[in-house]
């Protein structure tokens, strides 16, 4: 019995690294994320083990802002960004990026808000902003994996991460090109 879980285990493991071979990265940590969880489920294990009352509270914010209410993550992203924890915050929010689009409009634009005030306080996406809006103002359609290049010290994966929620803020535009894509600075809508 003990010989069939580590075939079946070594098997999985090659299927996996094909998958990650053949498929865009995001793709493939998005796919192994639904497959867990229902394994998670099944097992009785969540992402965060934490006993009742361990969850933060939300912190008294500025009170002229809306109070986001719905759902623990999004007081758990306040909680972070209170105490200037970004990479926390990045985890939550990226958590909720996953679902958002199947959850009601009223979650979809209170997750707007959290992006927003995110965005104008993470140290990542204002410095990758600053470094990529002068490349897409001379090279408009330039593609994603060029502006790597034109940000030192910061990886791919989160310039990916950056440019993904500089795009959810119109910021700026991607359009798929291959395994990339084209960006574009946002053409500002105006009032008339």
């Amino acid at each position: 019995m003990k010989s069939s879980k580590i075939i079946l285990a070594v098997l999985l493991g090659v299927a996996l690294l094909w998958l990650w071979s053949v498929v865009p990265h995001w793709v493939f940590t998005l796919l192994v994320l639904l497959a867990l969880i229902p394994v998670m489920f099944w097992r009785g294990i969540t992402l965060l083990r934490r006993q009742e009352g361990e969850r933060p509270s939300s912190p008294d914010y500025d009170a002229s802002r809306p109070t986001l209410v719905v759902g623990d993550d999004f007081v758990e992203c306040r909680h972070f960004m209170s105490l200037q924890n970004w990479d926390e915050a990045r985890v939550v929010l990226q958590r909720i990026a996953y679902t958002i689009k199947t959850q009601p409009q009223a979650t979809q634009d209170q997750f707007k808000l959290l992006m927003t005030d995110f965005a104008a306080q993470d140290p990542l996406i204002g410095g990758v902003a600053r470094a990529v809006m002068p490349v897409l103002r001379a090279q408009p359609g330039v593609l994603q994996t060029a502006l790597y290049q034109h940000v030192p010290g910061v990886g791919p994966e989160q310039v990916r991460y950056a440019l993904y929620f500089l795009e959810q803020l119109n910021v700026i535009e991607r359009k798929k090109s291959g395994r990339s894509y084209k960006v574009f600075e946002a053409q500002p809508i105006i009032d008339a």
